[in-house]
Order: C-alpha cells, then structure tokens, then sequence
C-alpha cells in the first residue's frame, strides 16, 4: 500500500495493523524526544492525549482514507521529515483528518478501462490496432467497408 496506493486488502484487517503501528511509532518517537532532551517533548498526559486522538481517527475509518498511502510513509518513516513530536502528531493529524475514502481495489490502469490501449514504459497510452503492419486502406477501401 505504501509503494502504490493500492487499497486492495479487507480493511477491517489492515485497520487494527495500522492503529497498533501508530501507537508503536508514537511511543517510539515520544521516547526518542525524551532522550534527547527535547524541551518540546509533550507531557506524559499530552502525549497519551495525542496518541489517544490520533487512534481514535484512524479508528473512525469504516474504509481506507484516500490519503492511507500518506499515512504509511509517515509510519514508516518518521523522522524522514520531522524531528518534533508536536509537528509529526501534527502531520499525522492532517492526514487522518480526511472524510474522503477510497474502495478497496486496486488502482486500475487505463489500459484495463480503455479498449485497444496499451501503456509505453512512460505510462502514456497508444491505440493498438488489428491492423498493425498491414497497408494502409484506400479511401475507397475504407468508404466501402473493406
């Protein structure tokens, strides 16, 4: 999901994974900004009041939020862009508070929704034809149904 977006597993599973994820990466990031002496470091009450909350929206989702892709970068790398506990929950925040789902398929490629389409290593599209390599029909020809 992280690499592609793709939502193609039951939620209902994947939800309980990523609230524990979350939690797990919370309380390693709270310990990390203690250690460290960091004097934004929230309280023990703030933080269990944030990791609290964050849970609770994620918990809220009845399908994958559309910005899940989002949400598993961040689990997965936390401290890729964030060195503050206060801006990460922030972060977290942001993307969890989305309204927007997206159903629990696979992306589906143009080539799949387009008949006679194919996809160049580019992902730009081209018509294929039946008729590849064959001459050119004449304007008769083609008037004619031939």
């Amino acid at each position: 999901i992280s690499k592609t977006g793709d939502t193609c597993y039951n939620w209902n599973i994947v939800k309980p994974l990523l609230v524990y994820k979350l939690e797990r990466v919370l309380d390693d990031f709270m310990e990390t900004v203690t250690e460290n002496g960091d004097v934004s470091a929230p309280t023990p009450s703030e933080f269990q009041s944030t990791k609290e909350r964050l849970s609770g929206l994620l918990n809220g989702f009845y399908r994958a939020p559309f910005t899940v892709q989002r949400l598993l970068e961040l689990l997965l790398e936390p401290n890729k862009h964030y060195r503050k506990f206060d801006k990460y929950a922030r972060g977290l925040e942001k993307v969890l508070s989305v309204v927007t789902t997206v159903d629990p398929f696979p992306k589906k490629s143009p080539s799949t929704l387009l008949p006679n389409t194919v996809l160049n290593g580019n992902g730009l599209m081209r018509t294929v034809s039946d008729d590849f390599g064959k001459k050119p029909k004449t304007t008769d020809e083609r008037r004619n149904g031939e």
